[in-house]
């Protein structure tokens, strides 16, 4: 299971590894499996385990998947939440996007997006699976896309330089108070991040301050950027 990553501003995005998600030990995610427009497993909790050498693998509760075969579709949902069950569409295996869409289309992302766990929940991300054969044994991997858009947020920086070029610049971001409901995650670069649904009507501005100037990104700006995509502001 591995992420897509966002597609940047001019493109049609768990710990962050630039606009992907670096999975670590105990994320969760919901697989389903689709024979003949038929569930076979249903959201079942594929939970992410840390092997040798910081591998990352996935295991299934005992049991949890019998009876799989080769020509069953297969889906991913990260993250994994429950009541997932009567929202899928197994009629419909032409895509992720097809089989979870009603999932994708009322996803709510939470405003409090500092808090790190918030954030990577807000972060949907599906995937259908590629399925090879292999000396007997089914392979199944997935490439998670990003269902949601993301807003990058960069701030003024101050820059120290110093008379000894040894010595690198050392650069310190500002920090912004956000005002509005709507609280962005800060990155290590001091950038700000926050994932939203584009689809959705009730998306809110973000407002803040930053060296006692105000600014705003409107709701309508939010709502223009194209999901699975990142733009700066």
């Amino acid at each position: 299971i591995t992420d897509g990553g966002y597609g940047g501003d001019e493109a049609t995005r768990a710990v962050e590894d630039g606009f992907r998600t670096k999975f670590e030990a105990g994320d969760k995610c919901g697989l389903y499996i689709v024979r003949d427009g038929s569930l076979v497993a249903s959201n079942v909790i594929l939970t992410a385990e840390e092997g040798e050498n910081g591998i990352i693998t996935w295991k299934a509760a005992d049991g949890a998947i019998s009876g799989a075969a080769e020509g069953d579709k297969y889906f991913l949902c990260y993250p994994s939440t429950m009541d997932m069950e009567n929202k899928v569409t197994p009629s419909d295996t032409d895509s992720d996007d097809a089989f979870f869409a009603r999932i994708i289309s009322g996803w709510n992302t939470a405003d409090n997006q500092n808090d790190y766990a918030n954030y990577r929940y807000s972060d949907l991300k599906t995937a259908a699976g590629e399925v090879k054969n292999e000396d007997g044994k089914l392979k199944v991997s997935f490439s998670l896309n990003h269902k949601m858009a993301l807003a990058v947020i960069e701030v003024p920086k101050t820059v120290y330089k110093f008379t000894d070029t040894s010595i690198p610049d050392y650069i310190v971001p500002t920090s912004v108070d956000f005002t509005s409901d709507i609280k962005p995650l800060r990155m290590a670069d001091g950038t700000y991040r926050f994932v939203l649904n584009p689809d959705l009507t009730d998306i809110k501005s973000i407002t803040g301050t930053i060296n006692g100037k105000n600014f705003t990104i409107s709701a309508d700006k939010l709502k223009g950027i194209t999901k699975g995509t990142y733009k700066t502001f």
